[in-house]
């Protein structure tokens, strides 16, 4: 029996014949351990070594090792992988070992399957005869448990499976991963050791020599896959400098046929680095065009890390140098690679100012990708530094280039090579400022923006020069340059005032562009140079003149500025005269200046209309507040010869005083004496607007109402629809504040202009009563239905419908009535009205009052929008026709008068009937055929004027009765 001690301290024994299956205690017992002699075994735990007993005693009776009870986790597969190690059972921990690794496959579907496979499969050893086989001791092994003996269940779930793996992943030692890589006959399928080298590369640190060791084993490996992950994890893992790794590295290269495993050895030998010639030409040969472009690359990238710095032959690779290199480097067809070459040669070449290098690269700024362009931009500017002649002439070059792009990155590396003032940067970029071609003179301009010393008179002349080009974009990049370099100089403010007065359009907005920007806010001295072109012949050159003078932002009130603007206000270009006021509203004068307005009120007596109407605006703009000066100022322009000078007078003076004051008052009320009635009809008409901005001051509505109230009675009819429309505004504004005397005195005007002379009156005088009666003032909305009211009996049967209208909300001109909107208190007193008249002697008056009793209740009002229509001109008959067919005949008025008046009456039934009752029709119809006759004289004036009565009380019937 041989007797085994664990780490533990726990003694198991076993026969001879199951312990020399391992070549340790073969070994040992043969040298002559004594049976009560212990065995340590100080690497091996009590678990582990219960296990690997288990081992022991099944290899012992089936001539192989038991695979499914090697362990279901890592630490029990790591523990036995150990024990069977420290007793030397290659096999069995080389199986341990393939079942631990095989989590790192991905996509495995079992693990079982994986140790079963032929790669790893147990060696079937012919069983020993039975005689041989040596029973264990009487104090037998114990057997590993069920569940640490199973394999591990497979997981159903995707999620699950991925969790698992990572978990045991995690657990597995870099010790082991290391052991699997050296095991060279476990022979691993190729995903698993791409897993290992993987999980190795991950964990293990830079420059950890023995992972280093184990994954360049696999860096001759037959499957191209390993030893791709070979040479990622050797770049990885190899410390900058390694000479052993770049050795291993360089070897692999020059042995591989894989484009793909060339190009990570390429990159790994780019990381790692190295020496040697050796190095240096395998690199180069890899440049060649027979490579592919992701080779290049990663060959260039190889030589910055391999090639010292200077070194000819790199240098001659990088550049291209014919004819040995030619085609490489930055003359390569890939701009990835041109990209990297452009690198690695100002890596190589830092403090070489060779200046076939500096043209080289200055070459590539007309390279047709943008990324080599910049890299060619900082590959220059780390060869040459600053200030360097050759690179600046080089660069300088590349201005006159035809396309713009690389124009563009010219003046880029200028910036960045020359400082501002270089003196050889400034004359190279000045000398092409005057070229022939625009892109060229663009991109001196903007390297003259970059390198010239500020407010340098020569170049500042220079850059004018260009405003006066016809290409636009010159002129805005010389503009640039200039706000750029003369900011608030004298010298660029005198050149680009000059190019006001220039002949070409495109040249002056230039220069008022550029003014706007170079001047300082509120620049006196260059406003008053500005001055001198407000005088100029041209309306352009003014014109320009006060735009530049709007972009300088002038400071207000300054007297010589404003009183030149304020004369371009009389200008006979109206662009000029609009340019002057808008300049004077943005502040150049403010609001109520004397000059300005003295000088606005003189240019009202301008005899040019235009010239009048800026005037006019603008001193309404202006005059806030308004000055009690400014009648006396427009007193000359109210009592000019010139009617049209007077009512723009007045129409300014008064929409000045309708924003209130007393010296708003005193203006409308000299208007309103004023001697010229279009003044006086001006002034009425500006009193609404005057009320509105003053209806909480009694004093303004008292001075309104009276001068309402003297104009109602006025002899001229403009004047009373003035007043007329003023009073409706009075009613709506002020009603309730008014004294109930005054109310009644002005409703009662109001219905007597229903009966007014002419047309426009009377029909002011409806809208202005209507609006009263469905007005929101109870006071004036019941005086106005009253006094309304009282012209039902008028004698002229006009005046009687246009009562009715208004009481009914018909509008003078519209076919159709709303129903009025009124009170409660309006409405009771228009019935009782109505009611009190419907007993009126006069039969005309109670056929109107009974009429406006039934529509009041139904809603129709056909008859009122008739008379407003006949009214109104839209059917003729005689202007002061009587008001029915008896007064005619008491008159003896001809017969004709009352016939057209019928026949008028007749064709507003029809044109306003849709359907009618077809006997009432013909009737009419026939009627109309009898007064024709009577025109003749077929019938007396008795009979006819009878028939004719009866005829309009048919018409109302059938108005009833057709649908409106």
């Amino acid at each position: 029996m041989v007797r085994v001690r664990s780490r533990d301290g726990d003694i198991f024994e076993l026969s001879q014949d199951v312990a020399r299956v391992s070549p340790m205690l073969a070994s040992l017992i043969e040298d002559g351990t004594q049976e009560d002699e212990d065995i340590p075994l100080p690497l091996v735990g009590t678990q582990a070594l219960r296990r690997l007993l288990d081992q022991l005693q099944h290899y012992h009776l089936e001539s192989r090792w038991d695979t499914r009870r090697l362990g279901a986790k890592a630490d029990e597969l790591e523990d036995l992988l150990w024990a069977a190690d420290f007793l030397c059972l290659e096999r069995l921990s080389g199986l341990c070992l393939a079942k631990l690794v095989s989590y790192l496959a991905p996509g495995s579907k079992s693990n079982a399957a994986l140790i079963e496979s032929p790669l790893v499969k147990e060696q079937t050893i012919e069983p020993k005869s039975h005689e041989h086989r040596a029973t264990t001791s009487q104090t037998p092994v114990t057997p590993a448990s069920s569940s640490s003996s199973c394999m591990p269940q497979v997981c159903k779930s995707p999620a699950a499976a991925s969790s698992r793996t990572s978990t045991i992943t995690s657990q597995i030692s870099m010790r082991a991963l290391r052991r699997s890589l050296e095991f060279r006959s476990l022979r691993l399928p190729e995903a698993v050791i791409t897993a290992v080298l993987r999980e190795l590369s991950v964990r293990a640190s830079e420059g950890d020599a023995c992972s280093l060791a184990a994954a360049a084993v696999c860096r001759s490996h037959t499957s191209e896959a390993v030893r791709l992950a070979a040479a990622a994890c050797i770049g990885r893992l190899a410390p900058r400098g390694c000479q052993q790794a770049s050795g291993w590295l360089q070897d692999a290269l020059q042995a591989e046929k894989s484009i793909d495993v060339q190009q990570a050895l390429l990159w790994a030998i780019a990381k790692v680095g190295g020496q040697g010639e050796k190095a240096l030409s395998l690199l180069l040969s890899k440049l060649g065009s027979g490579n592919k472009a992701r080779t290049r690359q990663a060959a260039v990238k190889a030589l910055g890390a391999v090639a010292t710095p200077g070194q000819p032959r790199a240098m001659a690779a990088l550049i291209g140098c014919k004819p040995l290199y030619s085609g490489c480097g930055v003359e390569d067809s890939d701009s990835s690679v041109r990209l990297f070459s452009l690198e690695v040669m100002a890596d190589l070449a830092h403090g070489s100012q060779t200046p076939r290098i500096i043209r080289t690269a200055a070459a590539r700024l007309e390279d047709d990708d943008d990324k080599v362009r910049l890299a060619a931009m900082h590959a220059i500017r780390q060869i040459a530094g600053l200030g360097n002649k050759l690179a600046i002439s080089a660069v300088a070059e590349r201005l006159e280039h035809r396309f713009w792009w690389v124009a563009k990155a010219a003046v880029l590396t200028l910036s960045h090579i020359a400082e501002r003032g270089d003196a050889a940067a400034s004359s190279e970029a000045a000398r092409r400022v005057g070229h022939s071609n625009a892109v060229t003179r663009r991109a001196a301009l903007d390297a003259l923006a970059e390198v010239a010393s500020v407010g340098d008179n020569n170049t500042l002349e220079a850059i004018a020069a260009n405003l006066d080009q016809t290409d636009a974009n010159v002129r805005r990049t010389a503009v640039h340059a200039l706000v750029k370099l003369g900011k608030g100089h004298s010298q660029a403010l005198d050149l680009c005032v000059a190019r006001i007065a220039s002949g070409v359009v495109e040249v002056r907005n230039t220069a008022v562009e550029a003014l706007g920007q170079l001047a300082i806010l509120g620049d006196m001295a260059t406003g008053h140079k500005i001055l001198v072109h407000l005088t100029s012949s041209s309306a352009y050159v003014r014109h320009a003149a006060l735009a530049a003078l709007g972009m300088l932002k002038m400071p207000s009130n300054e007297s010589r500025l404003v009183r030149a603007v304020s004369f371009r206000l009389l200008d006979k270009h109206p662009a000029v005269r609009a340019s002057a006021q808008k300049l004077l509203l943005q502040g150049l004068a403010a609001s109520g200046n004397s000059e300005v307005l003295r000088v606005l009120a003189r240019s009202i007596r301008h005899t040019n209309s235009g010239r009048r109407r800026v005037a006019a605006r603008t001193l309404i703009i202006m005059a806030r507040p308004v000055p009690d000066s400014l009648l006396q100022m427009l007193r000359p322009a109210l009592l000019h010869k010139d009617s049209s000078i007077r009512l723009i007078a007045a129409d300014t003076l008064c929409q000045l005083a309708a924003r209130g004051g007393a010296s708003g008052t005193n203006m409308l009320a000299h208007c309103l004496e004023h001697r010229d009635f279009g003044i006086r009809n001006v002034a009425l008409d500006v009193l609404p607007r005057f009320l509105k901005a003053n209806s909480t001051q009694d004093r303004m509505v008292e001075f309104v109402l009276k001068a309402c109230l003297s104009r109602l009675s006025d002899a001229n009819s403009e004047l009373r629809a003035a007043a007329v429309r003023c009073s409706a505004v009075l009613a709506s504004v002020a009603g309730s504040s008014f004294p109930p005397e005054a109310v009644v005195k002005i409703t009662e005007l109001l219905a007597t202009r229903l009966a007014d002379s002419v047309r426009s009156v009377r029909h002011a005088a409806i809208e202005s009563l209507r609006s009263a009666v469905c007005g929101k003032s109870q006071a004036w909305a019941t005086k106005a239905a009253a006094a309304t009211c009282s012209q039902l009996a008028h004698h002229n049967w006009l005046v009687r419908w246009a009562a009715a209208a208004v009481i009914l909300g018909v509008r003078p001109g519209v076919h159709e009535a709303m129903p009025p909107n009124m009170m409660p208190v309006v409405f009771n007193t228009i019935q009782a009205c109505a009611q009190r008249y419907s007993k009126h002697s006069s039969r005309s008056a109670r056929d109107v009052a009974n009429f406006l009793l039934t529509s009041l209740r139904s809603g129709s009002s056909g008859l009122c929008c008739m008379a407003l229509a006949v009214e109104s001109g839209e059917c003729s008959f005689a202007a002061e026709a009587p008001c029915s067919p008896r007064h005619a005949t008491q008159q003896k008025l001809p017969l004709k008068g009352v016939a057209r008046k019928v026949a008028a009456v007749t064709s507003v039934a029809r044109s306003r009937s849709t359907t009618m009752i077809p006997g009432a029709k013909r009737k009419i119809q026939s009627r109309s055929v009898d007064i024709a006759k009577r025109r003749k004289g077929s019938c007396n004036g008795a009979t006819s004027a009878t028939d004719d009565r009866r005829h309009f009380g048919k018409l109302q019937k059938i108005n009833k009765l057709s649908p409106a």
